[in-house]
């Protein structure tokens, strides 16, 4: 089949006109505003890299320290560092902003090394007993980097003083990349007394035979699976399958966002050893840390009298009105 279309001369001048008079400048805008997208998002990213470089020179990071209460102990066994970072101008940046944008301009590694400068100051006031757990986290770049264990080395010995139980807390996707040589590392600094953690087990895409395959001490459940504890009479099937597998490994247990004294009461029916959440204690600064574990460490949780209580209360009927 063969076709043949044939235009006046007119209309073909017609035709190239509405194209250069119309498309053409379309066109061209549009380009313009792609060129100037990609001109904005690139020293957006610039902008961010010199001001998480200018928010470490400035002193603009602090560590935060969350309790971690032992439920055999019944006191604080521990603390977690969470970096924070407060502009100069007053200006909170969530961390889970600020993680991500270092970890994407390879800028997560001084990161770290920043906050194990800013807990070594820290800890210098502090008077805590021997073997007071420590959980630092650590990034999938930085386990991969050759200074790792030099880094990790160099702070464990700025405070052995302290005599701490270092635990490096690393997510899913740090096991899953480079697992040979990231394997290698670990056992070498357990060797040495550091304590390895999994962090919110469950929410990545690891696979179950990494559990045996690494050298872990703990295992972290995400606040997620604990939140699914809310009433006696509901099931938990996918909580109680990893606290029965972290049992079966052998791992210790750290439960994260524990808020209600019910949570508290089935976690520690269930054998988890360690709590951590705002039930207990929120994450405070250097100075208010302190101050808290001055008066409050040994502070205990009785989860069954607590729980029992909370029951109670629910149980009347709710006030028809409140005040702010």
């Amino acid at each position: 089949i063969a076709v043949s279309i044939t235009a006046p001369a007119a209309e073909m001048g017609k035709a190239w006109q509405f194209a250069f008079l119309t498309l053409l400048p379309l066109a061209l805008v549009l380009s313009a505003l792609f060129i100037l997208a990609a001109l904005y998002w690139q020293k957006r990213k610039l902008s961010f890299q010199d001001e998480l470089r200018r928010g470490i020179t400035n002193n603009e990071f602090s560590v935060y320290y969350q309790p971690v209460y032992g439920t055999e102990a019944q006191r604080c066994t521990g603390a977690e560092a969470l970096l924070r970072w407060r502009r100069a101008d007053g200006q909170w940046i969530r961390p889970d902003v600020f993680i991500a944008a270092a970890e994407a301009e390879n800028m997560i590694i001084p990161l770290t090394r920043h906050l194990l400068k800013l807990v070594e100051e820290d800890v210098t006031r502090w008077h805590i007993e021997p073997n007071f757990h420590l959980g630092l986290n650590v990034a999938a770049e930085h386990l991969q980097d050759s200074e790792f264990i030099a880094d990790i080395r160099q702070f464990a010995a700025n405070v052995a003083a302290h005599r701490f139980l270092i635990t490096l807390e690393l997510t899913e996707r740090s096991l899953i990349s480079e697992g040979p040589e990231v394997v290698q590392r670990l056992q070498q600094l357990r060797q040495e007394g550091i304590h390895v953690a999994i962090d919110d087990f469950g929410t990545g895409h690891c696979s179950l035979s990494y559990l045996q395959s690494f050298p872990l001490d703990y295992l972290k459940i995400d606040q997620g699976f604990v939140r699914t504890i809310s009433s006696q009479e509901e099931e938990t099937p996918i909580l109680d399958t990893i606290i029965s597998l972290a049992h079966r490994l052998n791992l210790k247990i750290v439960a994260e966002g524990v808020e209600t004294a019910r949570q508290l009461h089935y976690l520690t029916q269930h054998g988890v050893g360690y709590i951590q959440g705002f039930l207990y204690a929120k994450p405070m600064d250097n100075e208010n840390f302190t101050v808290w574990q001055h008066y409050h460490a040994k502070r205990k949780l009785t989860s069954g009298e607590e729980h029992a209580l909370t029951d109670s209360l629910e149980g009347k009927e709710t006030p028809k009105s409140t005040s702010a």
